[in-house]
């Protein structure tokens, strides 16, 4: 017989389940691990990004490696945020549906801000206000020595004309002694790109029969140096000219047909790498300056 403590607890006690009597589970949504096929394709369009944003810094690039970079990086997203568990744990069709357009949004103004950034600017056109700013940089102070400017370009080449007409008024903004007219000429060996012509050589050298590894030589002068890196600040790496016609307080800039990659390197942007090489090793004065005579004889070893 059970005491009265045993019969007091058995009522406070509910009495087991019967073992026929169903048991109710909740219903768990398990979250589906990443595809490793998502992980690879995420990773390739990183790569994409990655690219697009290196060939943004070239200002030579061409429109279609833009367009199918973008196109690449746009398939290899598509899987793995249409795979994101923010859209797929949902058992409402309106609101996958939503979120998909959301994320796909998402994804389109991602693609679209690297197409922006990476797609080239039109080779040669009116300078923006950095770039008007960049162009003018190397050309504020004094000119050592002062030199006239003379714009020049291809008497049958209206476009080109056009476009450099637009330098003459960078020049004259900070205060050098530009020529008011463009010169059109005719060159005997027509030239392409930008060339900066100072005088040198002598008339036998550049009217005698044209031999290859026969040329005149200039004086690369501080002046001369500004105006090559304001153009290299641009983008453009003009090449080095020399006649013998011209006065040797001038530097004409002719502008001839453009250059596939205006930005790739010249004769003359080798000649000035080597030349601010040697002046950061001693051998060369700063521009303006003579040269001391440590740096003479440091100059006089070298070439032993």
């Amino acid at each position: 017989m059970p005491n009265r403590r045993e019969r007091r607890a058995a009522l406070f006690t509910s009495p087991p389940a019967s073992p026929t009597q169903p048991k109710t589970r909740q219903k768990k949504t398990r979250r589906k691990p990443v595809s490793s096929v998502d992980v690879v394709l995420f990773c390739l369009s990183g790569a994409m990004a990655l690219a697009l944003t290196l060939i943004g810094q070239n200002p030579n690039h061409g429109a279609v490696l833009v367009i199918v970079l973008s196109l690449f990086m746009t398939a290899f997203l598509v899987a793995p945020v249409l795979h994101l568990a923010w859209v797929t744990n949902t058992h409402s069709a309106f609101v996958r549906f939503t979120r998909i357009a959301l994320v796909m949004t998402v994804m389109s103004l991602i693609v679209g801000f690297f197409v922006w950034f990476a797609w080239p600017t039109a080779h040669r056109h009116t300078l923006s206000k950095k770039e008007h700013n960049a162009f003018e940089e190397p050309l504020l102070g004094a000119q050592k020595p002062p030199m006239h400017i003379q714009i020049a370009c291809p008497a049958a080449d209206e476009r080109t004309c056009t476009y450099a007409t637009q330098f003459q008024t960078y020049f004259s903004e900070v205060g050098w002694d530009v020529d008011g007219t463009v010169q059109r000429v005719t060159l005997v060996r027509p030239m392409q790109g930008v060339i900066l012509v100072e005088h040198g050589g002598t008339e036998e050298s550049q009217t005698t029969k044209w031999k290859w590894n026969v040329g005149g030589w200039t004086v690369l002068s501080p002046t001369y140096e500004n105006v090559y890196q304001a153009f290299s600040n641009i983008g453009i790496e003009p090449d080095g000219s020399a006649n013998y016609a011209l006065p040797e307080n001038q530097i004409t800039i002719y502008f001839g047909p453009e250059r596939e990659f205006e930005s790739q390197p010249t004769t003359l942007s080798d000649t000035i790498v080597n030349l601010r090489r040697e002046r950061a090793a001693g051998l060369v004065p700063a521009p303006g300056q003579a040269p001391t005579p440590e740096m003479i004889e440091k100059s006089r070893e070298q070439n032993k």
